[in-house]
């Protein structure tokens, strides 16, 4: 029980060995789909939408924050929470949400990890058909292996995910280095307005022009990494004593989050040439358009970045979706217990097998993404209304969860509700669409909402 008496752990001083439970929040949200969605708003409208970022940024950091305040408040974990007071349909429910839309995401992220290889080899001759299948399986395996042969996983991950997320913050400063953004634009773009294309239509439908806007929230407001962040402390033993501790790492491992988005949007935006109409379909394409600017190093760099993001998500994306999805069912909420190890690698397999199929064809899997969108409508609100009920909870420790924290919870719930009623229009669309028209329109709308 996390309100116990204090642990030896606890009683020694704040220090960079406490963080760890927001970085490894940072390194699920940081996915090849952020570096994509920062990289095309970058590209397409300059600093517009960084006042986006900073709003998707402060309610991340309130919903971690207040979610690790509920792991060391609550007597249980968050679902055995929400079983006790709404019954146990009600977490299942939560998650079931949350396995649902990361077993979706994670086909994604397999295929991002491929994609940060890309620019490195040529995807038509024989050995460019060979490397994805097998980076995807050997990552998958690697994974599967390391889950069960750790008896104690969460320092390890602890640990994997600093390194990760030092080699992003390295790949992609270096670059923003040779950038030289204009930072007082940066600074402009905090004031709040509607994104104009830079190079396009200003009496664009107002719909088009909110995309950005949409897409740059939805890829930075990682609800469900901040849901699990409740988890991640008891993990770590952190007790009501370390509650500053959670604090602290909460605001630190969120800040990396906006500031690597911020680099990777403004080396977008300064460096690559908008009269040449770039496309980014892939992360991979995001890495050849640098390389004209100041030479190959650059590919390499954001590669790096895009590789390091990719390993990241790939594996806490998992453990999200198999803990909670476990917790949800009253199978326990610890990631070395063995259900949650088990939908952990069911979640991997869903989605290495989607990858692989995407793969092997050529094709994107369209249904699967309008099945994100559908998944998505559910769990941001789900996710975000449970978070700001046990806020409310009785059983909570009187005083731990500060009016702040429940005031920015409730905005965020509101906001969820909003992106789910316009996320769930999109997906009518699409579903009332001719199959030709949702092929074409899904590579757009899936970027509003998906994180791979």
């Amino acid at each position: 029980m996390s309100t116990s008496a204090p642990s030896q752990n606890s009683a020694k001083p704040w220090g960079l060995r406490s963080l760890g439970p927001a970085i490894i929040v940072a390194s699920a949200t940081l996915g090849p789909g952020c570096v994509l969605t920062a990289s095309r708003n970058g590209y397409d409208y300059g600093y517009q939408t960084v006042w986006v970022l900073a709003l998707a940024g402060v309610l991340l950091f309130a919903l971690t924050a207040l979610s690790a305040r509920l792991g060391v408040g609550l007597r249980g974990t968050l679902c055995d929470e929400l079983a006790a007071g709404l019954g146990r349909p009600v977490a299942a429910l939560v998650g079931l949400s949350l396995f649902a839309i990361n077993a979706c995401f994670q086909f994604g992220i397999n295929l991002g990890a491929v994609a940060a290889l890309e620019s490195f080899y040529e995807p038509d001759n024989s050995w460019g058909k060979v490397l994805p299948v097998a980076v995807i399986t050997n990552m998958n395996v690697l994974v599967i292996t390391a889950l069960f042969g750790f008896r104690a996983f969460y320092q390890p991950v602890e640990r994997l995910m600093k390194c990760l997320i030092s080699l992003m913050v390295l790949g992609f400063a270096i670059n923003i280095f040779f950038a030289r953004p204009d930072w007082s634009e940066v600074a402009g773009g905090l004031v709040p307005r509607i994104p104009v294309l830079r190079n396009g239509d200003a009496a664009a439908p107002l719909g088009q022009r909110l995309q950005p806007m949409i897409a740059m929230f939805a890829s930075t407001f990682a609800i469900g990494a901040a849901f699990y962040q409740a988890y991640l402390v008891r993990q770590k033993g952190w007790t009501l004593d370390d509650t500053r501790k959670g604090l602290i790492d909460s605001a630190v491992g969120i800040s990396i989050v906006v500031l690597v988005t911020v680099m990777i949007l403004a080396t977008a935006a300064s460096m690559l040439d908008v009269e040449r109409g770039a496309e980014f379909a892939t992360v991979a394409d995001v890495a050849r358009q640098l390389e004209p600017a100041f030479g190959a190093q650059a590919k390499v760099l954001f590669s790096l970045g895009i590789f390091a993001a990719a390993c990241g998500a790939f594996l806490v994306n998992a453990m999200i979706g198999g803990t909670v999805m476990a917790d949800g069912l009253g199978l326990g909420g610890s990631m070395d217990s063995l259900a949650p190890k088990i939908f952990t690698v069911l979640v991997l397999a869903i989605g290495m097998n989607v990858a692989l199929y995407s793969v092997a064809t050529g094709q994107r899997p369209v249904h699967l993404i309008v099945a994100i969108q559908a998944f998505t409508v559910l769990a941001g609100p789900i996710l975000a209304g449970a978070l700001t009920y046990l806020a409310f909870r009785r059983t909570l420790v009187p005083g731990l969860v500060t009016g702040w924290m429940k005031l920015l919870a409730i905005c965020a719930l509101i906001l969820q509700i909003v992106l789910a009623a316009q996320t769930g229009y999109t997906v009518y669309e699409h579903l009332t669409a001719d199959d030709a028209a949702v092929t074409a329109s899904t590579s757009e709308a899936a970027s509003l909402t998906a994180r791979d």
